[in-house]
């Protein structure tokens, strides 16, 4: 049993050493090793990296035209307070054995102790959802920064993982089983990103079939991939939601998610040691159940002025017109018009 206990406590070990980081850069490309200036460097990459850029009104004003609009059916039923059933719901589809957030508590604990816990922690978000106000223990997140290999560690190249509590994603969740009723109404097929009855495999098809196509026929198109850099870390919260209102979503719907960003924080943890508070200025947050939802909602507007503007691949038979195929920000673009690069 010791010999046992020591063999595993070596590989343990061996494999935090491998994620250990020694090494960061600078802005300006200097190398940093101390463990103040590196924890420094981490706060100040994310600080900037979660600050807001200036948004053009008159650019969202052409984004935002022709949009599809939310039933008015859906728009009072999204408006409706969350129930305890659908807290229920939301907590049984989690998945479990999972990293808890900074309080500890798993989603196989709130599974264990739900009929006591749920109603209060209804209660709870209810209050906080008709108020405004974030409850505490969910005002903050921890940034795992999981290093890639090698000792020298460029920021931009990472991705963080975010430790949310499990109430928090649990209250997300159940606004996002809400959210997705309605997701197939107000986005169009070509995305095909957490929109229930679609599938990656939709885009890879398509692709698939667009190239057989083309060697058959002596079709001839481009295919143009985007792919924008730190996507989900980028979408401006002022400008997110403005889009939902754009889409006729209700004030108090759109309040649901603005409570959910405010005031929130995270903390960056390099090698186990957790910097000062970053404020989340914008972005939606991996790991929150509703972040693809609303990136798929923020990207809709660019999307359909690409399809107004744009030719696309025209096909005969079957009479068909296709501008894009897309997967969260993963946008594939049919062109067959050299005007349409322009």
């Amino acid at each position: 049993m010791d010999r046992g206990s020591r063999f595993f406590y070596a590989l343990e070990k061996t494999r935090g050493a491998k994620k250990h980081v020694t090494c960061l850069f600078a802005e300006d490309g200097t190398p940093l090793t101390d463990p103040e200036e590196m924890c420094g460097r981490a706060r100040d990459f994310y600080t900037s990296l979660f600050s807001p850029d200036p948004t053009d009104p008159g650019a969202c004003r052409v984004l935002w035209e022709e949009l599809p609009m939310v039933s008015v059916g859906d728009r009072d039923r999204l408006e409706l307070p969350l129930t305890l059933a659908e807290f229920s719901e939301a907590l049984r589809r989690m998945p479990t054995n999972k990293s808890p957030g900074m309080d500890g508590l798993t989603v196989e604990f709130y599974c264990a102790f739900w009929d006591i816990l749920g109603p209060d922690l209804v209660t709870i978000w209810a209050e906080s959802l008709q108020s405004g106000i974030l409850p505490l223990s969910c005002r903050r997140a921890v940034l795992a920064l999981l290093p890639k290999r090698g000792d020298l560690r460029d920021l931009r190249n990472w991705r963080p993982v975010s430790l949310l509590s499990t109430d928090y994603k649990i209250v997300a969740k159940a606004i996002s089983l809400r959210l997705g009723s309605v997701m197939a109404d107000v986005i169009h097929p070509d995305q095909t990103c957490t929109v229930p009855g679609r599938s990656i495999f939709d885009n890879l098809f398509l692709v698939r079939d667009l190239l057989e196509l083309g060697r058959r026929d002596g079709l001839l198109f481009v295919l143009l991939s985007l792919d924008e850099e730190k996507a989900f870390d980028r979408v401006d919260h002022g400008y997110l939601l403005s889009t939902l209102q754009a889409f006729g979503f209700e004030p108090q719907f759109v309040s649901f998610l603005r409570v959910l960003y405010a005031s929130a924080e995270c903390l960056v943890r390099l090698n186990w040691t957790l910097t000062e508070p970053v404020s989340f200025g914008r972005g939606v947050r991996q790991g929150c159940p509703l972040s693809g939802q609303l990136y798929a909602l923020a990207i809709k507007p660019f999307l359909c002025l690409l399809r107004r503007r744009m030719t696309g691949l025209v096909l005969r038979e079957p009479e068909l017109r296709l501008v894009l195929s897309a997967y969260a920000d993963d946008v594939l673009l049919m062109v067959q018009d050299p005007g349409d690069l322009a």
